[in-house]
């Protein structure tokens, strides 16, 4: 009679074990999960920044254009034209824009 009170204590134990154990499995299968898609939307991102991302002596041109006698307008310009065509992409009507589902994203 001792010996059944106990194997029907362990065998509650047991029960208790593999249902934690299994809510332990399906936690870690969720988390597993994000991490995957966190990774890759941060590649996602990455990409689509670069694709947005004026080149450093645009940048500098646009910031601090050199207006003046020796000005070099066609530059300017041209700069002016890669500024343009990168807004265009965030504008949801334009042609080439990006998706609306990434254009929506807050």
């Amino acid at each position: 009679e001792d010996l059944d009170e106990t194997l029907l204590v362990f065998d509650t134990k047991l029960r208790h074990m593999r249902s934690d154990l299994a809510a332990i499995e399906g936690s870690n299968n969720r988390l597993e999960l994000q991490s995957r898609n966190n990774g890759r939307l941060m590649d996602t991102l990455q990409d689509l920044l670069s694709e947005l991302r004026l080149p450093a002596d645009v940048e500098a041109l646009l910031e601090a254009p050199p207006f003046g006698r020796d000005s070099k307008l066609d530059s300017i310009t041209r700069a002016a034209w890669q500024l343009h065509g990168r807004l265009r992409r965030l504008d949801p009507g334009a042609p080439g824009c990006l998706s609306l589902y990434l254009l929506q994203m807050r």
